[in-house]
């Protein structure tokens, strides 16, 4: 029997091993699907809720698989009273944050590109040490456009000619770390221990000798 207990512990070890060694989890995010714009053709953002179907005791990385396309604007630009306008071209990025509403803390990402795009961007922790935030499973993710930094300010007169246009064509939430077991697979580890020990014991009485 000493034999079998070290064959149980060991089966159980490799078992529980296997569910603690995490994953990469994917949540579609078809909610953000759509036309962007920062004129009348569309709406500038969106907030959706997230329900990834999972609680995680650890989680390593959040990134945004994010497919669409990003057109410029067109701007006609005077500086100064008297000046001649200039056509300036400016591109407005998408900006995602992502929080629960139940805990401090969140994350962002930035997304900016000129023509069409298939990327994955990795969101950046803001004021946590950790994504514990997010461990519940749930989180509420804002997709906004935003005036870029190099966008000029100190000007005259500005017209928009042409809007600013985006599109998201697929979004899905990667997430990698450790989820915790559902109750099938904690279940499963039982009924193989026990599966497992009766074999052993079996084994033991019908052979006193030899590893069962």
């Amino acid at each position: 029997m000493e034999i079998a207990k070290y064959v149980v512990t060991g089966a159980l070890v490799a078992l529980w091993a296997s569910l603690a060694r995490g994953g990469t989890y994917s949540v579609p995010l078809d909610g953000l699907k759509g036309v962007y714009s920062n004129g009348d053709l569309g709406p500038s953002g969106k907030t959706i809720s997230v329900d990834i179907g999972l609680q995680f005791a650890r989680i390593d990385s959040v990134g945004l698989d994010i497919k669409g396309t990003m057109a410029p604007g067109l701007w006609r630009i005077r500086y100064f009273p008297g000046s001649p306008e200039e056509e300036v071209e400016i591109l407005w990025p998408f900006y995602f944050y992502i929080r629960n509403p139940d805990s401090s803390g969140g994350a962002d990402a930035e997304v900016r590109y000129d023509g069409a795009f298939d990327i994955q961007v990795p969101f950046t922790r803001h004021l946590t040490a950790d994504w514990s935030f997010l461990n519940d499973g749930r989180a509420e993710l804002q997709c906004q456009l935003v005036p870029p930094e190099s966008a000029p300010i100190d000007i005259y007169a500005a017209e928009q000619v042409i809007p600013f246009l985006a599109g998201i064509e697929d979004a899905r939430l990667v997430i990698q770390g450790q989820a915790v077991p559902e109750p099938g697979q904690t279940s499963l580890v039982t009924i193989v221990a026990a599966a497992l020990v009766r074999r052993c014991r079996g084994r033991a009485t019908s052979v006193r000798t030899g590893p069962c």
